[in-house]
């Protein structure tokens, strides 16, 4: 593998680096179809660019976060995955005095990749700073028309309570003068439970 793959993949933080997860070790169920046939999509740059995979925990949304980015790493994109929380904290931290890498830097970094995977927006109610931060790092995103995977457990009504009305709307409704989105819902539930998850619930 030369250098510059090499460097790519590091970059690319996807998680299971030792049971990577992929589409061919996905498993399919009733509720999953419209997201698995999305994120190909996206992936063979068909259709919008910018996707955002709501539905509850355990249903599958990040396995299929992380098997695009390595979909899209062995096609030869650059490729960057963050938790969000995880990415929050880091921003948080370049925001201080004392770090050695301002924010705006960071920032035009993530800006630089080809895709951006964000997993688990509205994980935990953020600040104002995290959330002026995160929807600036989307309305790039969606304005340049650049790769962007988003990934939230919550309906509309949850994400205007924990990141704000204006980061809700981007994810949720879509707005057209930024840039094209797809929005999926999982109706799946739960791998661990029985049955499945009215996908009302999540387009509220």
């Amino acid at each position: 593998m030369k250098a510059r793959d090499v460097l790519r993949h590091q970059q690319a933080n996807l998680p299971h680096p030792a049971h990577p997860k992929t589409f061919e070790n996905f498993q399919p169920r009733p509720g999953t179809e419209d997201a698995i046939k999305a994120c190909w999509q996206a992936v063979e740059r068909q259709g919008p660019q910018v996707l955002c995979l709501i539905g509850e925990t355990g249903c599958g949304k990040s396995h299929l976060l992380e098997a695009m980015g390595r979909a899209f790493l062995y096609r030869g994109r650059s490729v960057r995955y963050e938790f969000v929380p995880t990415l929050i904290d880091r921003l948080r931290h370049s925001h201080d005095d004392d770090s050695e890498q301002d924010v705006a830097e960071l920032i035009a970094w993530y800006d630089r990749m080809d895709i951006l995977l964000l997993d688990d927006v509205g994980a935990e109610r953020m600040t104002p700073f995290g959330v002026e931060k995160l929807t600036e790092m989307v309305d790039t995103r969606l304005r340049q028309e650049r790769g962007l995977i988003i990934t939230t457990n919550h309906t509309r009504e949850e994400l205007i309570d924990r990141v704000g009305p204006r980061l809700a709307s981007r994810m949720v409704q879509g707005n057209r003068e930024l840039g094209e989105m797809q929005v999926v819902w999982f109706t799946a539930t739960d791998y661990r439970r029985q049955g499945d998850s009215p996908a009302a619930d999540y387009r509220r």
